[in-house]
């Protein structure tokens, strides 16, 4: 990668804590790919995790640093070595926009931009951690980074107007800095579900999500058992995900008595499949900057029962493509479940509008939550810092 504006090819350095499966490394690699194969000088930098396959992904020849300190959890001489190696990067590649990711990757990267003279930083958290995540001194100490790091950044980018506006009213930076770029999600292969009536089969809910406890899995557990209890037409709940909090989410459901009512499918399936089995989606999160997999259950035509929380009411409408719930509600979330099982005309209408929401133009001629459409609003965002 070569720093300076020739023949308007615009420098741009992405850095990211590691390269993992999820949405923040795959936007990162999407947009990463995409620049350059549009001829723009594009690199990337991640903490251990990626590997070669990350690189040749899009048949892009996409050159992949590696910042051997960059860590996610916390380590003081991990993390100064971190920058130190962030800063020597910087003064070498001289990229005209750095675009950092995620947390860690956000501060040490921005004041090794900062130090090292970078003229343009932007930055996406890729959702906030203001609430639903384990309180104490970790969340207080990112609250106050983000805060001072957020006056050297020029631009912020939120993956919602929810996460805009609740990153803003906690100091975050201001509402002018902020602008709002979706995740773009890839519905290729998402199609409407096409499944048979079968009068004595279950209705199917369910969920795709990391077994943490932010996703609020543990509270779909719990409106299961309150759902059985109530009378509600026959119906499972399948998770798709693994993590962290499996183990617990297990036990949580047998002792609630629902083993044989709940069922955790792992990630052997692909979403496209387990979403076409399903009849109900679920999204019981504590915080959600956006919510991809509510894009791809609508775009599957499901309809939704989520939280009415940070993101999720710009990509779920309340009334319309689904019901919003209270966050850490079993009772609400059974309630609003119970409402869909029950009206098979209901479950039809919300489906039909959802795909025809996500699939929906907005201002970019895309897609409102496609690749297309955060590419297009990326570049727009490059060029009028760079030029």
């Amino acid at each position: 990668m070569s720093g300076g504006l020739v023949e308007d090819r615009i420098s741009v350095l992405h850095i990211i804590t590691r390269l993992d499966p999820g949405g923040s490394a795959e936007n990162t690699l999407l947009a990463c790919h995409h620049l350059a194969a549009r001829g723009w000088d594009a690199g990337l930098a991640s903490g251990p995790g990626w590997t070669g396959r990350d690189a040749e992904a899009g048949g892009v020849d996409l050159p992949v640093t590696l910042i051997p300190q960059l860590r996610r959890d916390p380590s003081p001489l991990a993390d100064l070595r971190a920058l130190w190696q962030i800063y020597r990067l910087l003064r070498r590649e001289r990229p005209d926009v750095l675009h950092t990711h995620s947390a860690k990757a956000g501060i040490l990267g921005r004041w090794a931009g900062f130090f090292a003279g970078v003229k343009h930083i932007v930055h996406t958290p890729h959702g906030h951690v203001l609430y639903g995540y384990a309180r104490g001194p970790r969340n207080w100490a990112y609250l106050l980074a983000e805060r001072m790091t957020a006056p050297i950044t020029h631009r912020l980018v939120a993956l919602s107007e929810g996460e805009r506006r609740e990153s803003a009213a906690a100091r975050i930076g201001t509402l002018e800095k902020w602008v709002v770029i979706p995740s773009g999600v890839d519905l290729t292969g998402i199609e409407p579900r096409v499944r048979l009536p079968q009068p004595s089969a279950p209705l199917r809910v369910g969920v795709v999500a990391r077994l943490e406890h932010v996703k609020g899995v543990d509270v779909l557990v719990e409106a299961s058992a309150m759902l059985a209890a109530s009378g509600a037409p026959p119906f499972e709940v399948l998770v798709w995900g693994e993590g962290r909090e499996q183990e617990a989410l297990v036990a949580l459901s047998q002792r609630l008595g629902t083993a044989g009512l709940v069922r955790f499918v792992g990630t052997a399936e692909p979403v496209a499949r387990f979403l076409d089995g399903l009849d109900v989606y679920a999204q019981p999160s504590r915080n959600e900057g956006m919510g991809r997999a509510l894009v791809l259950a609508q775009g599957a035509g499901l309809p939704i029962v989520a939280s009415r929380v940070c993101g999720i009411p710009d990509v779920v409408r309340d009334g319309e493509t689904g019901i919003l719930v209270e966050p850490g509600d079993p009772a609400a979330l059974a309630a609003g479940l119970e409402r869909l099982l029950a009206d098979p005309g209901r479950r039809d209408r919300y489906a039909a509008a959802a795909r025809s929401w996500v699939l929906s133009d907005d201002e970019t001629g895309f897609p409102r939550f496609s690749v297309e459409a955060m590419l297009w609003r990326l570049e727009g965002l490059y060029r009028r810092l760079a030029g």
